[in-house]
């Protein structure tokens, strides 16, 4: 894991920070590709309420579970 994330930070195109004319536009983009490596995104599936009985309390109970759940 160490590896990888040491090979991707020796591939990130610094140079191209050079093609921007202004110290804002440089360091916009070396903040942007950075981020990219150290923090990958995540991916989050949102699923539709497709059943009948899922309401707005009920959900509400289902998460102060799960707040319980992960708090204990």
């Amino acid at each position: 894991m160490e590896n990888v994330y040491v090979h991707d930070l020796s591939n990130i195109p610094y140079h191209v920070c050079e093609i921007f004319d202004d110290v804002d536009g440089a360091y916009w983009f070396y903040e942007t590709i950075t981020k990219q490596v150290i923090y990958p995104l995540k991916k989050k599936i949102i699923r539709n309420n497709q059943t009948p009985y899922m309401n707005g309390p009920l959900q509400k109970a289902i998460n102060v579970k799960n707040m319980f759940r992960r708090n204990f």
